[in-house]
Parts: structure tokens; sequence; C-alpha cells
């Protein structure tokens, strides 16, 4: 089975929240069953966002925190 890999939050996020947006039950599916992977968590990519370490702590939390209330997983992965 190939598996796709989301590694950003922010932007799944800006689409979820559109309400005119398709294909999210389907991408939903897709996470639950594994074909759609989210690593790392966080809102947006450290070296694009986050000059401090607790700027960094933030973006993981504020990510993995949507990740499991909308779409019911928890992030394992990371770097």
């Amino acid at each position: 089975m190939r598996k796709y890999t989301l590694a950003e939050i922010g932007f799944l996020a800006k689409w979820f929240r559109d309400p005119t947006a398709q294909g999210v039950e389907e991408f939903t599916k897709f996470v639950k069953n594994g074909q759609i992977e989210i690593i790392n968590g966080g809102w947006s990519a450290n070296d694009e966002a986050c000059a401090y370490y607790e700027d960094i702590i933030d973006n993981f939390v504020v990510g993995m925190r949507w990740a499991k209330d909308n779409l019911g997983v928890d992030v394992v992965n990371g770097w």
C-alpha cells in the first residue's frame, strides 16, 4: 500500500475550515486507514516560523492538538 505523508497542519486546517471544500470526509478516511500519515505535526515547519525554542514547542502543541481533535490521530513521527 502506498502512503502519503503530510507535515504541516496549518495548510490542512485552512482547507478543513473552508465550507465549500470537497473531499474532507475522504481525507479523514484515508488518515484513519493509514493511507495518509501526519508526520512532524507542527502547525508550520520549524525553520519557517519558529525562532525560539518556546515557539517550537507551541508550534508542535497547536498542530498536534488540531490533528487529535479533527482527525482523531496522534502524531508519532517527527524530526
